[in-house]
């Protein structure tokens, strides 16, 4: 008996009441949503998880991505993705990317994301892309007497949010397909957890902030260096880290600092190359710096928050990191071709190959990270000549555009916009002079990205 029929045999014998969908083949959920015209929130995904424990059948709706980390948290767990025998057997010949919210065949542990008690109505498919069904919310729930409910361990593709704004950054329709094909995305960093926990705490403490960074060496010894060096022109030496924040660099640039570092082992890309990942954190070292000391040229009155303009700088570009961790070969092959064609812009060859911008999928990722709001805006509108409102990204293409007369970083232009300049408060020989004295600490800057790729 094929799993179709397997299904059908299941739910009569539960006495269930649905509505079966006949639609034309998809390759994925949101695929078929778009075929059926219904709204990816309302259809029920499940993915089989295990782990020492055993089998796990997590579902959640088709406009989400399983958050794994944040699942494993909150069950205090260790999932993965299941082996095929497992689907194999639990499943039958059933395609993966329609799993049915149960199995037919065996009791399964399951949990049900709560975002999926929005909905009316749900459909759910039955192993194949050409079939759905559909019932009331309540009477789904009741397939599954035994299962969790109550916790949330997904978020929102990107164009699949209703709670998102016309102008926030979406990707296009192909990405988002294979996307959802994914075991899941990648999780904030534990540490940037942990620091935008503080960040967000009253009355946090200098050692509170040491305590967090002293867990990862390699970020307490990237501290350290910083303070240290003459990028500071520090009088002595720093031996501790609670010196180094205190003395030097300041709770808040120490914070967003670390937290901006602390991003870098989440990616996993080819590290040579004209996009690779020496190339992209030492164009981000330098602008994170240009773009903070730039910072403390402007009026006092309209100044950002001390360490902000740092913390955009560094994160500037991690649309280029986030896609060679997703999309490995597609990532590599654009690096050959850009390696091979130094003529050809970065920035061009991204939006070709992928059809979307570094900016729209960096600015994703701070939305999905929960990162400060600031920054989705700032990396969104980092190119934006046109942008008059966020100053982070105003001081990133100043940054960028500068950077680009020493041949750092992916700006196609070193103009410098007069109105631009005009409303950071800098003049054009104020700029010039910054990143000439920027440029005298190269040999430094270029050893703090070495130590973050190496």
């Amino acid at each position: 008996m094929d799993i179709v029929r397997s299904i059908g045999k299941h739910l009569t014998e539960k006495g269930f009441r649905g509505e079966i969908i006949n639609l034309q083949d998809s390759q994925s959920l949101l695929q078929t949503a778009v075929y059926a015209n219904i709204a990816p929130s309302c259809i029920a995904r499940s993915l089989l998880l295990s782990d020492e424990k055993g089998l796990l059948l997590v579902t959640f709706p088709a406009s989400h991505c399983i958050n794994l980390q944040a699942l494993n948290e909150q069950l205090q767990r260790k999932c993965v993705m299941a082996e095929q025998s497992s689907y194999e057997t639990l499943f039958l010949n059933a395609n993966s990317a329609f799993l049915p919210p149960f199995s037919p065949f065996a009791e399964l542990e399951c949990i049900i994301d709560s975002t999926l008690t929005d909905n009316e109505i749900i459909y759910f498919p039955v192993g194949v892309s050409n079939k759905l069904v559909r019932t009331e919310t309540e009477r789904f729930f009741n397939l599954q007497e035994n299962a969790m409910y109550g916790m949330s361990f997904t978020h929102p593709l990107p164009g699949n949010n209703d709670n998102e704004s016309s102008d926030v950054a979406t990707l296009p329709e192909f990405l988002q397909q294979r996307l959802t094909t994914m075991d899941a995305l990648p999780g904030i960093p534990e540490t940037a957890r942990e620091l935008l926990k503080l960040r967000n705490r009253p009355h946090s403490r200098v050692r509170d902030l040491a305590r967090i960074i002293e867990i990862d060496p390699l970020l307490t010894s990237q501290i350290m260096r910083i303070a240290n060096s003459a990028l500071y022109a520090f009088r002595g030496t720093i031996k501790t880290l609670d010196e180094a924040i205190t003395r030097v660099l300041g709770f808040d640039n120490a914070l967003n600092m670390a937290l901006g570092f602390s991003t870098a082992d989440t990616f996993k890309g080819p590290k040579q190359g004209a996009i690779g990942q020496q190339r992209l954190f030492r164009d981000a070292v330098f602008c994170a710096r240009l773009c903070e000391t730039l910072s403390e040229k402007m009026p006092v009155t309209h100044r950002p928050d001390t360490g902000t303009a740092q913390l955009a700088g560094l994160l500037h570009n991690i649309g280029y990191a986030l896609l060679g961790h997703l999309f490995s070969d597609d990532y590599k092959e654009l690096n050959r071709t850009l390696s091979a064609r130094p003529d050809m812009s970065n920035w061009y060859g991204f939006e070709q190959r992928f059809a979307t911008s570094p900016a729209s999928i960096g600015s994703w990722l701070m939305r999905l990270w929960e990162m400060p709001d600031y920054l989705d805006a700032a990396l969104l509108e980092q190119r934006n000549t046109n942008n008059r409102k966020n100053v982070h990204a105003q001081l990133i293409l100043l940054a960028n555009r500068l950077l680009h007369r020493h041949g750092i970083g992916d700006a196609d232009s070193d103009e410098l916009p007069v109105y631009i300049l005009k409303n950071l408060g800098i003049s054009t020989n104020t700029a010039l002079e910054t990143i000439d004295e920027l440029m005298q600490h190269n040999e430094e800057l270029d050893s703090f990205a070495r130590q973050i790729v190496a």
